[in-house]
């Protein structure tokens, strides 16, 4: 693994290219890199991927490192304020372990991704969504990666016990193309119980049974602050296709 990653995790801090260091923020934690890292370097046919938010870079280098040894390999990177809140230090940790194979896009997802959508429809192997966590801005990342992303491909949440996040991730596993695959180790205790607690209800009839805060509440403690979901066939739903979440 690139000795950055550690360097990184141990010091605290990152480096911009002119030299000047900053504390380390705002970025995914060693266990959640590792969880992307292995999902990669567990399935060969990945090889080509895509991430919204850079930040410090610590995702793009798991990514990375996990994709250096294929033959083929493509990383793109969609991040508005990799050169403004962040100095630029993403890419600079990239070029600094000698990355290549990466395409940096310095636009607003909402307008990066209809435009990768154009050419590279169905393509993509796996697409890390880490950007503006609002309700509706992950669902719109989600629309376009479900148009980029092959079937048996993967995408990659982060965040998910944010009401947000977990609330649209629930709408998202409501469709018939997509599966929960895996998610990150949860490390609190107290969601680990309330999880088990809530478990034996099955899981088609809670959103009927529950209070609608109660079931966010749910949303949030049933997802750790990382999920993987896979497509499992084409997305085929009708003009008036909706589910309840």
């Amino acid at each position: 693994m690139y000795p950055i990653i550690t360097e990184v995790f141990n010091s605290r801090t990152v480096i911009s290219k002119d030299g000047k260091t900053y504390p380390l923020r705002g970025n995914i934690d060693f266990d959640e890199g590792l969880f992307i890292h292995r999902l990669i370097s567990s399935d060969g046919t990945i090889n080509r991927t895509l991430e919204v938010g850079c930040g410090h870079g610590i995702s793009s280098l798991f990514i990375c490192d996990a994709l250096k040894e294929r033959t083929v390999k493509e990383h793109y990177i969609i991040d508005p304020n990799q050169n403004t809140h962040y100095n630029g230090i993403g890419i600079n940790n990239l070029n600094k372990v000698g990355v290549s194979f990466y395409t940096f896009i310095s636009e607003k997802s909402e307008y990066a991704l209809p435009e990768l959508a154009k050419t590279y429809q169905a393509t993509f192997d796996l697409i890390f969504i880490d950007g503006f966590h609002s309700f509706d801005q992950v669902l719109l990342d989600f629309y376009y990666a479900n148009l980029l992303i092959r079937v048996g491909g993967y995408i990659v949440f982060d965040d998910c016990s944010f009401y947000s996040i977990s609330k649209a991730l629930t709408y998202i596993l409501g469709y018939p193309a997509y599966r929960f695959h895996s998610q990150v180790r949860e490390t609190s205790l107290r969601k680990r119980f309330l999880g088990l607690f809530l478990k034996p209800i099955p899981e088609g009839i809670k959103k009927y049974i529950f209070p609608l805060k109660l079931l966010n509440f749910y949303n949030r403690i049933r997802f750790s602050s990382m999920v993987a979901i896979t497509k499992k066939c084409d997305d085929l739903r009708g003009n008036q296709w909706f589910t309840d979440f």
